[in-house]
């Protein structure tokens, strides 16, 4: 399996990966079929996603004073933003 990201995107299957690392000390069944496992791992990685890629997308704003752009900085995964993967966590955490 190959990753694709740019920036600071290879922290959302490490964020992941984290929080699934973590959640399992709660649960006695780790399997990927245990949807309450799943749901908060999700979760859980949801919420540090969702922070971070907002701060690193509002990195990309315009200078208030001046107007001047900054270079634009692309952190994503598979193409999707990280702020967009932290929104997707949560929303399908909260589903299962």
């Amino acid at each position: 399996m190959v990753f694709i990201w740019r920036g600071a995107g290879i922290m959302v299957p490490i964020v992941l990966f984290i929080s699934c690392w973590i959640c399992s000390y709660s649960f006695e069944d780790i399997r990927l079929g245990n949807t309450y496992y799943m749901g908060w791992s999700m979760f859980w990685a949801g919420i540090p996603l969702l922070i971070i890629g907002g701060l690193l997308a509002a990195g990309n704003l315009p200078d208030p004073e001046t107007e001047e752009k900054p270079p634009k900085q692309y952190n994503d995964l598979f193409w999707i933003p990280i702020w967009i993967w932290g929104l997707f966590f949560i929303g399908f955490g909260l589903y299962l």
